[in-house]
């Protein structure tokens, strides 16, 4: 694998596709709606604790909506938190985040919202500002991995026929995801955009991340919270993979793809099980987290 290299170039690509386009169109979209294949209820049978057994299935998948079939797959329940992430870090197998700080100068997108070393306890927040380099280092110090990108899609979707969102058909609300409500202007420095309406009316109680399972409304059918919305997740998946020509410009490295939005988006499209995103390997912002998946 060819590590990507951090750069102001790449900062400018993401500030456009992931602050300002929380509240205007992404150029890598889509909700496939022909997903096929309803599924028998998962068993725990083989995973480890705190994870779920899907059972495979086949479905359309992403913007191509190409048929995949996906094996059984063993699914955090949650986005890994910063809790699990410090237990790591404290026997050596994990390297730092980078911590909470000023957003100028920075290493990292919306330093100000970096759960690690914030001033305030966000143990059960997901652990976010975190390479992928760093979430494949923890998923295998716990004896799993990242999901693919199919794996994630597959779950996400609850092997529901044409499921957009993890729980169904209803659009977000400020009651099933943790994304961009009247909340919104309550973070300047946070990567909010001001260009757009926010994507409900509601306050939802959180400017930036939520606690991993705040909101059970919007868990697929298997009990897996946090699909849509709190942070993207960090997928196994690499490369170039059905973007657009703008989209393959924007990237000067390996990219790999990210799933699920975050907290600071305005569109409900970009919170749909299909939507697909990408950015490359060393990229760390606070928008952006993982959770680990092991083959049953």
């Amino acid at each position: 694998m060819n590590d990507a290299r951090f750069s102001t170039a790449a900062v400018g690509s993401l500030i456009v596709a992931l602050a300002a386009g929380g509240c205007r169109r992404h150029d890598v979209d889509a909700i496939a709606d022909d997903a096929s294949s309803n599924s028998p209820a998962p068993t725990s049978h083989d995973c480890p604790v705190g994870s779920v057994r899907i059972p495979g299935g086949t479905f359309s998948m992403g913007v191509a909506k190409t048929i995949t079939a996906v094996d059984d797959v063993c699914i955090d329940v949650t986005e890994v938190t910063v809790a699990a992430y410090g237990a790591c870090v404290a026997k050596g197998a994990c390297t730092e985040p980078e911590r909470n700080g000023d957003d100028q100068p920075s290493p990292v997108l919306f330093q100000s919202s970096c759960n690690w070393k914030h001033p305030s306890d966000r143990s059960q927040h997901p652990v976010n500002c975190v390479t992928w380099d760093q979430a494949v280092a923890y998923c295998e110090s716990v004896g799993r991995r990242l999901p693919s990108a199919a794996e994630w899609e597959w779950a996400a979707r609850g092997g529901t026929k044409g499921s957009a969102y993890p729980w169904g058909e209803a659009a977000p609300d400020g009651t099933n995801a943790n994304a961009c409500g009247k909340e919104c202007a309550k973070g300047p420095t946070t990567p909010y955009s001001t260009d757009g309406e926010p994507l409900y009316p509601a306050d939802d109680g959180f400017p930036e991340t939520a606690p991993v399972g705040s909101f059970p409304k919007g868990d697929n059918p298997w009990g897996v919270h946090d699909l849509a919305g709190n942070v993207w997740e960090w997928t196994s998946t690499t490369g170039k993979w059905h973007w657009t020509e703008a989209a393959e410009r924007s990237i000067l490295g390996t990219p790999a793809i990210m799933r699920g939005g975050a907290f600071n988006l305005c569109h409900a499209s970009m919170l749909g099980a299909a939507y697909t995103s990408r950015e490359e390997l060393e990229w760390k912002s606070s928008v952006l987290g993982f959770r680990c998946a092991r083959t049953p």
